[in-house]
């Protein structure tokens, strides 16, 4: 029994060094990869976030633009019925335009006169300087007169 007993120092070995260390090192590269996770799943929701953004304001765009178009195909429509209710041509419309051009052209060349207003202003006479009563016209409605 005392064989059995007694402690077997062949049997006990101790560590070596390099294993704490090795093991020291993947905990710390684990701990990078981790973090790295995190930041990648907070990268993948904000990514997800702006993607339904964009798609919400993608289905209003594209709703508007139906509309729009719709609005164009209605206005088309009108044009064309009265258009061919006034008999007009394109050739027509060209020739209208081109005369509105010409028209206002010629209002804003520099070569017409420009009208401008005269008033002759015609001093007041005083008849009597101590005594001033009530102002009257004369013939001429654009002279006024003191009377006394």
């Amino acid at each position: 029994m005392s064989e059995f007993m007694e402690p077997n120092a062949d049997s006990v070995a101790a560590t070596p060094r390099w294993v704490g260390l090795a093991i020291a090192v993947l905990g710390g590269i684990s701990l990078i990869g981790v973090g790295l996770g995190f930041a990648a799943w907070n990268t993948s929701k904000s990514l997800e976030q702006s993607t339904q953004a964009s798609l919400k304001q993608n289905d209003a765009l594209t709703q508007r633009l139906a509309k729009s178009e719709e609005q164009n195909q209605q206005l088309q429509s009108d044009l064309k019925v009265v258009t061919d209710k006034l008999n007009v041509t394109q050739e027509d419309l060209q020739k209208a335009r081109q005369q509105s051009k010409a028209s206002v052209a010629a209002y804003d060349s520099p070569e017409r006169p420009t009208p401008r207003m005269s008033i002759n202003w015609v001093p007041m006479s005083v008849a009597s300087k101590t005594t001033l009563t009530r102002p009257s016209l004369s013939s001429n409605a654009r002279r006024a007169t003191w009377v006394s």
